[in-house]
């Protein structure tokens, strides 16, 4: 939950604001707040769990060497999120020996 918090201190901070936005090879859009958010979390996640796996929107899947897997969209609804209609959020899920 911390890091959902700090998720959304990141995301309100530009919310509304000119930022960065990139087009996907599959024609979805990102933002440098995605970025933003996916990189702070993974490296919270990579301090707490050595080892852990982490599947990421942005940035892909960093296998894992244990039995727990992350699961990370830095910005669900990022259309929304660029267009400043406040319905998005940040999702984040674990898997412990493959039960989410």
């Amino acid at each position: 939950m911390a890091l959902c918090d700090e998720a959304d201190l990141i995301s309100m901070a530009s919310f509304r604001r000119d930022i960065r936005i990139e087009t996907k090879p599959d024609r979805s859009f990102v933002t440098q707040v995605d970025w933003a958010i996916e990189k702070m979390i993974r490296q919270h996640l990579r301090a707490a769990y050595p080892g852990c796996g982490i599947v990421g929107e942005e940035a892909g899947t960093d296998a894992a060497t244990g039995n727990m897997c992350w699961y990370v969209d830095p910005i669900d609804a990022t259309h929304n999120y660029m267009r400043g209609v406040p319905v998005f959020a940040t999702l984040l899920a674990v898997a412990v020996d493959g039960e989410v």
